[in-house]
Protein backbone atom coordinates (compact mmCIF):
# COMPACT_ATOMS: atom_id res chain seq x y z
CA UNK A 1 0.00 0.00 0.00
CA UNK A 2 2.64 2.32 0.63
CA UNK A 3 3.81 2.09 -3.14
CA UNK A 4 0.29 2.78 -4.03
CA UNK A 5 0.45 5.93 -2.10
CA UNK A 6 3.80 6.55 -3.62
CA UNK A 7 3.05 6.77 -6.65
CA UNK A 8 -0.51 8.51 -6.70
CA UNK A 9 1.70 10.99 -4.53
CA UNK A 10 3.95 10.97 -7.03
CA UNK A 11 1.73 11.84 -9.81
CA UNK A 12 -0.38 14.40 -8.12
CA UNK A 13 2.94 15.93 -7.21
CA UNK A 14 3.71 16.67 -11.07
CA UNK A 15 0.46 17.25 -11.98
CA UNK A 16 0.37 20.37 -9.40
CA UNK A 17 3.78 21.44 -10.87
CA UNK A 18 3.00 21.62 -14.41
CA UNK A 19 -0.59 23.54 -13.63
CA UNK A 20 1.33 25.99 -10.48
CA UNK A 21 -1.47 25.00 -7.99
CA UNK A 22 -0.45 24.33 -4.57
CA UNK A 23 -3.48 24.34 -2.94
CA UNK A 24 -4.24 21.19 -5.60
CA UNK A 25 -1.49 19.58 -4.30
CA UNK A 26 -2.69 19.88 -0.98
CA UNK A 27 -6.19 18.71 -1.56
CA UNK A 28 -5.25 15.85 -3.96
CA UNK A 29 -2.99 14.59 -1.21
CA UNK A 30 -5.29 14.74 1.28
CA UNK A 31 -7.84 12.80 -0.22
CA UNK A 32 -5.29 10.35 -1.15
CA UNK A 33 -4.67 9.99 2.48
CA UNK A 34 -8.63 9.42 3.50
CA UNK A 35 -8.69 6.67 0.54
CA UNK A 36 -5.53 4.59 1.71
CA UNK A 37 -6.53 5.17 5.34
CA UNK A 38 -9.64 3.46 5.18
CA UNK A 39 -8.24 0.38 3.42
CA UNK A 40 -7.22 -2.80 5.89
CA UNK A 41 -2.84 -1.96 4.89
CA UNK A 42 -0.37 -0.78 6.74
CA UNK A 43 -2.16 2.73 7.01
CA UNK A 44 -5.18 1.12 8.69
CA UNK A 45 -5.42 4.28 10.83
CA UNK A 46 -7.87 7.10 10.88
CA UNK A 47 -6.21 10.47 9.23
CA UNK A 48 -4.21 12.90 11.54
CA UNK A 49 -6.54 15.94 12.48
CA UNK A 50 -5.84 18.95 10.81
CA UNK A 51 -5.55 20.76 13.90
CA UNK A 52 -3.97 19.43 16.87
CA UNK A 53 -1.77 16.65 17.93
CA UNK A 54 -1.16 13.53 15.69
CA UNK A 55 -2.00 10.63 18.21
CA UNK A 56 -1.72 7.61 16.26
CA UNK A 57 -2.73 8.24 13.03
CA UNK A 58 -1.95 8.47 9.36
CA UNK A 59 -1.23 12.39 7.71
CA UNK A 60 1.05 14.71 5.50
CA UNK A 61 3.16 17.25 7.07
CA UNK A 62 4.73 20.29 4.81
CA UNK A 63 7.34 22.05 6.56
CA UNK A 64 8.28 25.61 5.59
CA UNK A 65 11.85 24.37 5.04
CA UNK A 66 9.59 22.61 1.67
CA UNK A 67 10.23 19.22 3.38
CA UNK A 68 7.28 16.83 3.59
CA UNK A 69 6.37 13.83 5.38
CA UNK A 70 3.57 11.28 5.05
CA UNK A 71 3.09 8.31 7.11
CA UNK A 72 2.36 7.26 11.17
CA UNK A 73 2.30 9.29 14.00
CA UNK A 74 2.19 8.49 17.46
CA UNK A 75 2.52 11.14 20.07
CA UNK A 76 2.35 13.83 17.75
CA UNK A 77 6.02 12.20 16.36
CA UNK A 78 6.62 10.35 13.59
CA UNK A 79 6.49 6.53 14.33
CA UNK A 80 5.88 3.93 12.04
CA UNK A 81 6.37 3.73 8.43
CA UNK A 82 6.33 6.53 6.21
CA UNK A 83 8.19 8.47 3.81
CA UNK A 84 9.96 11.56 4.53
CA UNK A 85 11.16 13.71 0.94
CA UNK A 86 13.81 16.46 1.70
CA UNK A 87 13.66 20.18 -0.28
CA UNK A 88 16.94 18.60 -1.82
CA UNK A 89 15.15 15.79 -3.20
CA UNK A 90 16.50 12.86 -0.70
CA UNK A 91 14.10 11.00 0.03
CA UNK A 92 13.77 8.33 2.96
CA UNK A 93 11.26 5.35 2.72
CA UNK A 94 10.75 3.38 5.70
CA UNK A 95 10.78 2.91 9.98
CA UNK A 96 10.76 5.73 12.33
CA UNK A 97 10.55 5.57 16.07
CA UNK A 98 10.29 8.48 18.26
CA UNK A 99 10.48 11.45 15.40
CA UNK A 100 13.71 10.09 13.90
CA UNK A 101 14.81 7.27 11.54
CA UNK A 102 15.16 4.16 13.14
CA UNK A 103 15.19 0.72 11.89
CA UNK A 104 14.57 -0.97 7.86
CA UNK A 105 14.72 1.63 5.68
CA UNK A 106 15.35 3.29 2.02
CA UNK A 107 17.24 6.65 1.24
CA UNK A 108 17.44 7.85 -2.57
CA UNK A 109 19.40 10.74 -3.64
CA UNK A 110 18.74 13.14 -6.72
CA UNK A 111 22.47 12.13 -7.58
CA UNK A 112 21.94 8.82 -8.01
CA UNK A 113 23.04 7.37 -4.51
CA UNK A 114 21.27 4.92 -2.59
CA UNK A 115 21.23 3.26 0.91
CA UNK A 116 18.60 0.08 1.54
CA UNK A 117 19.54 -1.15 5.47
CA UNK A 118 19.28 -0.65 9.01
CA UNK A 119 19.15 2.86 10.45
CA UNK A 120 19.53 4.36 14.26
CA UNK A 121 18.96 7.95 14.58
CA UNK A 122 19.38 8.79 10.67
CA UNK A 123 23.00 7.13 10.53
CA UNK A 124 23.56 3.92 9.06
CA UNK A 125 23.96 1.39 11.29
CA UNK A 126 23.67 -2.43 10.93
CA UNK A 127 23.67 -4.23 7.87
CA UNK A 128 23.27 -2.69 4.84
CA UNK A 129 23.85 -2.30 0.75
CA UNK A 130 25.21 1.13 -0.61
CA UNK A 131 24.93 1.94 -4.30
CA UNK A 132 27.08 4.93 -5.43
CA UNK A 133 26.31 7.38 -8.08
CA UNK A 134 29.58 6.33 -9.95
CA UNK A 135 28.45 2.72 -9.54
CA UNK A 136 30.52 1.19 -6.86
CA UNK A 137 28.38 -0.72 -4.17
CA UNK A 138 28.88 -1.55 -0.93
CA UNK A 139 27.36 -4.52 0.86
CA UNK A 140 28.06 -5.14 4.60
CA UNK A 141 28.19 -3.53 8.32
CA UNK A 142 27.65 -0.22 8.96
CA UNK A 143 28.29 1.83 12.35
CA UNK A 144 27.58 5.23 13.15
CA UNK A 145 27.18 6.19 9.44
CA UNK A 146 30.40 4.36 8.67
CA UNK A 147 31.70 1.04 6.94
CA UNK A 148 32.62 -0.81 9.90
CA UNK A 149 32.90 -4.66 9.92
CA UNK A 150 32.59 -7.35 7.75
CA UNK A 151 31.94 -6.19 3.91
CA UNK A 152 32.02 -6.68 0.22
CA UNK A 153 33.11 -3.31 -2.07
CA UNK A 154 32.71 -3.46 -6.00
CA UNK A 155 34.15 -0.80 -7.53
CA UNK A 156 32.65 0.94 -10.60
CA UNK A 157 36.71 0.19 -12.51
CA UNK A 158 35.90 -3.45 -11.75
CA UNK A 159 38.15 -4.13 -8.78
CA UNK A 160 36.55 -5.44 -5.67
CA UNK A 161 37.19 -6.18 -1.82
CA UNK A 162 36.06 -8.54 0.59
CA UNK A 163 37.19 -8.64 4.02
CA UNK A 164 37.29 -6.14 6.90
CA UNK A 165 36.44 -2.74 7.52
CA UNK A 166 36.96 0.09 10.39
CA UNK A 167 35.77 3.86 10.56
CA UNK A 168 35.31 3.55 6.79
CA UNK A 169 38.48 1.85 5.73
CA UNK A 170 39.65 -1.33 4.78
CA UNK A 171 40.80 -2.67 8.22
CA UNK A 172 41.92 -6.38 9.29
CA UNK A 173 41.80 -9.47 7.00
CA UNK A 174 41.10 -9.22 3.28
CA UNK A 175 41.18 -9.40 0.04
CA UNK A 176 41.58 -6.81 -3.02
CA UNK A 177 40.90 -8.39 -6.67
CA UNK A 178 41.67 -5.92 -8.69
CA UNK A 179 39.63 -6.01 -12.64
CA UNK A 180 42.74 -7.67 -14.60
CA UNK A 181 42.68 -10.64 -11.94
CA UNK A 182 45.40 -9.53 -10.06
CA UNK A 183 45.26 -10.24 -6.18
CA UNK A 184 46.11 -8.67 -2.72
CA UNK A 185 45.38 -11.14 -0.05
CA UNK A 186 46.28 -10.61 3.71
CA UNK A 187 46.25 -7.55 6.53
CA UNK A 188 45.15 -4.25 5.90
CA UNK A 189 45.19 -1.33 8.20
CA UNK A 190 43.56 2.48 7.48
CA UNK A 191 42.72 1.42 3.75
CA UNK A 192 46.29 0.49 3.14
CA UNK A 193 47.49 -3.07 2.10
CA UNK A 194 49.92 -4.03 4.63
CA UNK A 195 51.31 -7.93 4.84
CA UNK A 196 50.54 -10.82 2.94
CA UNK A 197 50.16 -12.92 6.02
CA UNK A 198 46.97 -14.31 7.97
CA UNK A 199 48.83 -12.90 11.33
CA UNK A 200 48.73 -9.17 12.15
CA UNK A 201 52.29 -7.26 12.24
CA UNK A 202 52.50 -7.18 15.94
CA UNK A 203 54.52 -9.29 17.61
CA UNK A 204 54.65 -10.76 20.96
CA UNK A 205 57.34 -9.70 23.48
CA UNK A 206 60.04 -11.87 24.15
CA UNK A 207 61.72 -11.87 27.48
CA UNK A 208 65.07 -12.66 26.99
CA UNK A 209 66.88 -15.81 28.73
CA UNK A 210 63.63 -16.81 29.82
CA UNK A 211 63.22 -20.31 28.90
CA UNK A 212 60.19 -22.06 28.05
CA UNK A 213 57.79 -23.85 30.02
CA UNK A 214 58.04 -27.73 29.99
CA UNK A 215 54.72 -28.94 28.68
CA UNK A 216 52.73 -30.82 31.35
CA UNK A 217 49.24 -32.75 31.37
CA UNK A 218 47.75 -30.02 33.20
CA UNK A 219 48.85 -27.27 29.66
CA UNK A 220 47.57 -30.19 27.81
CA UNK A 221 44.41 -30.78 30.21
CA UNK A 222 43.81 -26.38 29.27
CA UNK A 223 44.17 -26.93 25.37
CA UNK A 224 41.82 -30.13 24.98
CA UNK A 225 38.19 -29.28 24.23
CA UNK A 226 35.23 -29.84 25.63
CA UNK A 227 31.29 -29.69 24.77
CA UNK A 228 29.90 -27.14 26.98
CA UNK A 229 26.97 -25.62 25.49
CA UNK A 230 24.30 -26.69 22.70
CA UNK A 231 22.01 -24.50 20.21
CA UNK A 232 19.71 -25.04 16.85
CA UNK A 233 20.69 -24.27 13.22
CA UNK A 234 18.80 -24.73 10.01
CA UNK A 235 19.83 -25.23 6.10
CA UNK A 236 19.09 -22.42 3.76
CA UNK A 237 21.07 -23.46 0.99
CA UNK A 238 22.26 -26.75 -0.27
CA UNK A 239 26.00 -25.98 -0.21
CA UNK A 240 25.93 -26.19 3.58
CA UNK A 241 25.08 -22.68 4.37
CA UNK A 242 23.83 -22.65 8.02
CA UNK A 243 21.82 -19.92 10.00
CA UNK A 244 21.82 -19.56 13.66
CA UNK A 245 22.28 -16.88 16.70
CA UNK A 246 25.49 -15.28 17.56
CA UNK A 247 25.01 -15.66 21.31
CA UNK A 248 24.96 -20.03 20.25
CA UNK A 249 28.86 -19.90 18.57
CA UNK A 250 30.01 -16.31 20.20
CA UNK A 251 32.71 -18.13 22.81
CA UNK A 252 33.37 -21.26 21.38
CA UNK A 253 36.58 -22.44 19.97
CA UNK A 254 34.74 -24.90 17.45
CA UNK A 255 31.16 -25.60 16.55
CA UNK A 256 29.96 -28.88 14.97
CA UNK A 257 26.67 -29.68 13.09
CA UNK A 258 25.21 -32.93 14.07
CA UNK A 259 22.48 -34.93 12.09
CA UNK A 260 21.41 -38.52 12.01
CA UNK A 261 24.56 -39.66 13.98
CA UNK A 262 26.89 -37.39 11.58
CA UNK A 263 28.71 -34.52 12.58
CA UNK A 264 30.62 -31.29 10.55
CA UNK A 265 32.67 -28.93 11.69
CA UNK A 266 31.33 -25.45 10.88
CA UNK A 267 33.16 -22.08 9.57
CA UNK A 268 31.84 -19.39 11.11
CA UNK A 269 31.24 -17.05 7.60
CA UNK A 270 29.98 -14.37 9.33
CA UNK A 271 29.02 -13.14 12.90
CA UNK A 272 26.62 -10.18 13.55
CA UNK A 273 26.80 -9.09 17.09
CA UNK A 274 23.83 -6.32 16.75
CA UNK A 275 21.15 -8.46 15.71
CA UNK A 276 22.44 -11.91 16.99
CA UNK A 277 22.98 -13.90 14.03
CA UNK A 278 25.66 -15.80 12.51
CA UNK A 279 26.10 -17.86 9.54
CA UNK A 280 28.01 -21.29 9.44
CA UNK A 281 28.86 -23.58 6.55
CA UNK A 282 29.78 -27.34 6.92
CA UNK A 283 30.98 -29.71 4.75
CA UNK A 284 28.03 -31.75 3.42
CA UNK A 285 24.63 -31.39 1.56
CA UNK A 286 21.54 -31.17 3.58
CA UNK A 287 18.85 -32.96 2.98
CA UNK A 288 16.32 -30.50 2.85
CA UNK A 289 16.80 -27.01 3.44
CA UNK A 290 14.49 -23.80 4.51
CA UNK A 291 13.03 -21.41 2.14
CA UNK A 292 13.35 -17.84 3.70
CA UNK A 293 10.09 -15.71 3.72
CA UNK A 294 9.49 -12.18 1.71
CA UNK A 295 6.71 -11.36 3.35
CA UNK A 296 6.04 -9.68 6.41
CA UNK A 297 4.92 -11.28 9.30
CA UNK A 298 1.20 -11.21 10.39
CA UNK A 299 -0.27 -10.87 13.31
CA UNK A 300 -1.70 -13.99 14.74
CA UNK A 301 0.07 -15.48 12.15
CA UNK A 302 0.25 -19.50 12.57
CA UNK A 303 3.60 -20.62 13.40
CA UNK A 304 6.07 -23.30 14.60
CA UNK A 305 9.19 -23.48 16.14
CA UNK A 306 11.83 -26.44 15.81
CA UNK A 307 14.90 -26.93 17.31
CA UNK A 308 16.38 -29.05 20.33
CA UNK A 309 15.87 -27.74 23.52
CA UNK A 310 17.44 -29.06 26.72
CA UNK A 311 20.10 -30.51 23.74
CA UNK A 312 19.91 -34.32 23.85
CA UNK A 313 19.18 -34.93 27.32
CA UNK A 314 15.56 -35.53 26.66
CA UNK A 315 15.89 -37.24 23.02
CA UNK A 316 18.06 -36.33 20.04
CA UNK A 317 14.61 -36.21 17.87
CA UNK A 318 14.18 -32.40 16.92
CA UNK A 319 11.21 -31.10 18.68
CA UNK A 320 8.22 -28.83 17.44
CA UNK A 321 6.14 -26.26 19.48
CA UNK A 322 3.07 -24.67 18.06
CA UNK A 323 1.74 -20.82 18.49
CA UNK A 324 1.24 -17.49 16.87
CA UNK A 325 2.87 -14.02 16.10
CA UNK A 326 1.82 -12.20 19.25
CA UNK A 327 3.52 -9.37 18.32
CA UNK A 328 5.20 -7.63 15.80
CA UNK A 329 7.85 -6.09 17.81
CA UNK A 330 10.79 -7.29 19.97
CA UNK A 331 11.39 -6.21 23.97
CA UNK A 332 11.94 -2.25 24.28
CA UNK A 333 9.89 -2.09 20.53
CA UNK A 334 12.54 -3.82 18.74
CA UNK A 335 11.71 -3.38 14.64
CA UNK A 336 14.04 -5.99 13.99
CA UNK A 337 12.53 -8.84 16.46
CA UNK A 338 8.68 -10.61 16.72
CA UNK A 339 7.09 -11.94 19.67
CA UNK A 340 5.68 -15.23 19.95
CA UNK A 341 3.49 -17.17 22.38
CA UNK A 342 5.23 -20.92 21.29
CA UNK A 343 7.02 -22.72 23.57
CA UNK A 344 10.72 -22.36 23.46
CA UNK A 345 13.67 -23.51 26.24
CA UNK A 346 17.45 -23.20 26.24
CA UNK A 347 18.59 -24.67 23.22
CA UNK A 348 16.67 -23.77 21.09
CA UNK A 349 18.66 -20.65 19.94
CA UNK A 350 18.66 -20.03 16.64
CA UNK A 351 16.09 -22.60 15.30
CA UNK A 352 13.84 -21.43 12.64
CA UNK A 353 10.13 -19.97 13.15
CA UNK A 354 8.19 -21.35 10.68
CA UNK A 355 5.10 -20.08 8.57
CA UNK A 356 2.54 -22.97 9.10
CA UNK A 357 1.09 -22.70 6.16
CA UNK A 358 4.20 -22.05 3.54
CA UNK A 359 6.71 -23.64 5.44
CA UNK A 360 8.40 -20.80 4.73
CA UNK A 361 10.57 -19.32 7.58
CA UNK A 362 10.04 -15.66 9.33
CA UNK A 363 11.90 -15.40 11.71
CA UNK A 364 15.18 -17.26 13.99
CA UNK A 365 14.45 -18.08 17.68
CA UNK A 366 16.64 -16.19 19.72
CA UNK A 367 15.51 -15.24 23.20
CA UNK A 368 12.76 -15.68 26.13
CA UNK A 369 11.77 -13.37 28.84
CA UNK A 370 12.95 -13.96 32.44
CA UNK A 371 11.34 -13.69 35.16
CA UNK A 372 11.41 -10.39 36.79
CA UNK A 373 13.42 -10.53 40.26
CA UNK A 374 11.55 -7.31 41.79
CA UNK A 375 7.87 -8.02 40.84
CA UNK A 376 8.71 -11.58 41.39
CA UNK A 377 6.50 -11.85 38.02
CA UNK A 378 7.26 -15.27 35.57
CA UNK A 379 6.28 -14.04 31.83
CA UNK A 380 4.09 -16.98 30.22
CA UNK A 381 4.55 -17.63 26.49
CA UNK A 382 6.51 -14.22 25.88
CA UNK A 383 9.46 -15.40 23.74
CA UNK A 384 10.92 -13.31 20.50
CA UNK A 385 12.51 -14.06 16.93
CA UNK A 386 14.86 -12.55 14.56
CA UNK A 387 12.67 -11.50 11.77
CA UNK A 388 13.91 -12.54 8.15
CA UNK A 389 14.82 -9.36 6.83
CA UNK A 390 17.33 -9.23 8.56
CA UNK A 391 18.64 -13.10 8.15
CA UNK A 392 18.51 -11.63 3.85
CA UNK A 393 20.42 -8.79 4.91
CA UNK A 394 23.22 -10.87 6.45
CA UNK A 395 22.93 -13.53 3.72
CA UNK A 396 23.25 -10.21 0.91
CA UNK A 397 26.47 -8.83 2.51
CA UNK A 398 27.81 -12.30 2.15
CA UNK A 399 27.04 -12.95 -1.64
CA UNK A 400 25.26 -16.18 -0.16
CA UNK A 401 21.86 -16.57 -2.70
CA UNK A 402 19.05 -18.86 -1.27
CA UNK A 403 16.06 -20.44 -3.49
CA UNK A 404 12.48 -18.01 -3.56
CA UNK A 405 10.91 -18.73 -0.97
CA UNK A 406 7.13 -21.25 -1.31
CA UNK A 407 4.44 -19.36 -2.86
CA UNK A 408 1.82 -21.96 -2.12
CA UNK A 409 0.28 -23.63 0.71
CA UNK A 410 2.90 -27.12 1.56
CA UNK A 411 0.97 -30.38 3.20
CA UNK A 412 1.77 -31.84 6.35
CA UNK A 413 4.37 -34.15 5.51
CA UNK A 414 6.56 -31.98 3.33
CA UNK A 415 6.33 -29.78 6.06
CA UNK A 416 7.74 -32.25 8.21
CA UNK A 417 10.68 -33.51 5.97
CA UNK A 418 11.85 -29.79 5.58
CA UNK A 419 11.74 -29.78 9.73
CA UNK A 420 13.45 -33.03 10.05
CA UNK A 421 16.14 -32.84 7.16
CA UNK A 422 16.72 -28.87 7.78
CA UNK A 423 17.02 -28.55 11.16
CA UNK A 424 20.26 -29.47 13.17
CA UNK A 425 21.69 -29.64 16.58
CA UNK A 426 24.68 -27.43 17.16
CA UNK A 427 27.31 -28.05 19.88
CA UNK A 428 29.49 -25.79 20.95
CA UNK A 429 33.32 -27.07 22.17
CA UNK A 430 35.59 -25.09 24.08
CA UNK A 431 38.73 -25.38 25.99
CA UNK A 432 39.37 -25.48 29.76
CA UNK A 433 40.56 -21.80 30.26
CA UNK A 434 37.37 -20.91 28.27
CA UNK A 435 35.24 -22.90 30.44
CA UNK A 436 36.88 -20.99 33.80
CA UNK A 437 35.86 -17.27 32.09
CA UNK A 438 32.45 -19.13 30.59
CA UNK A 439 29.98 -17.23 31.37
CA UNK A 440 26.25 -18.42 30.60
CA UNK A 441 24.60 -16.40 28.32
CA UNK A 442 20.28 -15.75 26.96
CA UNK A 443 19.22 -19.40 26.41
CA UNK A 444 21.97 -21.74 25.05
CA UNK A 445 21.79 -24.95 26.58
CA UNK A 446 25.17 -25.56 28.86
CA UNK A 447 25.66 -29.81 29.44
Amino acid sequence: MLAIYLLFSLIIESYARITKMKKLLITLNLILIVFIGGTKSVYALQSCPSVGPKLNCFGIQIYASGNKYAGEWQNNTKHGLGTFTFRSGLKYVGEFKSGNVNGQGTATSPNGTKYVGQWKNFKKHGKGTYTYASGSKYIGEWYNNKKHGRGIFTYANGDKYVGGFKNGNRNGQGTYTLFDGTVKEGIWGNGNFLDAGNTPLTKPKVIAKRQPKRTTSKSKKETKMYSTGSGTGFAITNLGHVITNYHVISECAQVKIHHKGKSAIATIISRDKVNDLALLRGKFRPEKIYRLSDKSPELTQDIYVAGYPFGRKISGSVKVTRGIVSSLTGAGNNFSNIQIDAAINPGNSGGPIIDAESGNVIGVTVAVLKKNKKSRITPQNTNFGIKASIVKNLLRGNSVNVPAPETSNISRSERNKIIQGGTYYLSCWRTMAQIKKMKRKKIMFQN
